[in-house]
């Protein structure tokens, strides 16, 4: 909370937070005033992301692992997580399948900006 509020006074305009996971995390941000905004695009998209940001050993990963640890994030084996819980309550859902530009541009008008 102290972080979030350091931020918020730096930041007049707003703060974004990014790589939730858990339903709580998101909850305690609406809490607090904020806007809830879910980024989607299809599995193999976000696969060919992944593997291009070549984080640790994600490059490692085949598709089928990676579909496999979604499954645990949208409340399978690891109830805790609810990816799909978190994009249910979103005030905004924004599709990233275009281009930059375009997602800006979709993005500034979801957020009215």
């Amino acid at each position: 909370v102290e972080r979030y509020e350091s931020y918020k006074e730096s930041y007049p305009g707003g703060v974004c937070i990014s790589g939730f996971r858990a339903w709580d995390e998101a909850k305690f941000i609406k809490e607090l005033g904020g806007t809830l905004v879910y980024t989607d695009a299809a599995p193999s998209v976000r696969y060919k992301r992944m593997v291009s940001r070549a984080r640790d050993d994600e490059k490692l990963i085949s598709f089928e692992e990676f579909i496999e640890r979604e499954s645990e994030e949208n409340g399978g084996i690891n109830s805790q997580f609810s990816i799909l819980g978190i994009k249910e309550r979103a005030d905004i859902v924004l599709d990233t399948e275009m281009d930059l530009q375009d997602f800006l541009n979709e993005a500034t008008k979801a957020l009215g900006l």
